[in-house]
């Protein structure tokens, strides 16, 4: 029982009190995705999947995860880690939305064309 009446009054028992942590994360939690749902209605994107190879610094990527979750708070995030000859078939393919690396071959910066595909030296 999460409430206990006496005469004309109600007071949280216990238990109501010991969940109450609990609940007040499920309403975040429902906050949350109601907010999602509102802005894929409208349109925006609630989720980038990016690719990236180990070409740079960890601590740059740290930095700007934390950027991003910070702008854009309601955006998930999905971060794949994988070899340079493997971004552009993730972006081709649809699997990710942009991918960042090292093209060992070339060594310059560019994007092709339609796609959201960098390489950095």
């Amino acid at each position: 029982m999460l409430f206990e009446r006496s005469g004309k009054s109600v007071r949280a028992t216990d238990l109501a009190w010991a969940i109450q942590p609990d609940c007040m994360r499920m309403l975040q939690t429902f906050r949350q995705i109601q907010a999602r749902c509102e802005l894929e209605r409208g349109g925006i994107e609630t989720t980038l999947r990016l690719a990236r190879d180990d070409s740079l610094p960890e601590a740059l990527w740290l930095e700007a995860m934390r950027s991003l979750k910070k702008r854009f708070p309601l955006t998930g995030i999905s971060v794949y880690l994988a070899p340079p000859q493997e971004l552009p078939t993730l972006v081709n393919s649809q699997t990710v939305d942009i991918a960042f690396g090292l093209d060992i071959n070339q060594l310059m910066m560019h994007v092709l064309p339609g796609q959201h595909w960098v390489v950095c030296d």
